[in-house]
């Protein structure tokens, strides 16, 4: 479940063009993280692995 603001569902609901936040943070065709990203699980994962081998 998520919330919107009534500003944005009233601009939803008129058929206007919407413009999110994200749109313009990220252009379209580039990464929102950048291609070097590793996940929280990942990084546990190696200093646990890191931790058993010391």
């Amino acid at each position: 479940m998520f919330f919107v603001s009534e500003e944005f569902l009233r601009e939803y609901q008129g058929a206007d063009e919407i413009t999110q936040t994200i749109d313009e943070a990220v252009a379209s065709g580039e990464e929102l993280f950048g291609g070097d990203y590793r996940s929280k699980s990942e990084s546990n994962t190696d200093l646990r692995d890191n931790a058993s081998n010391t």
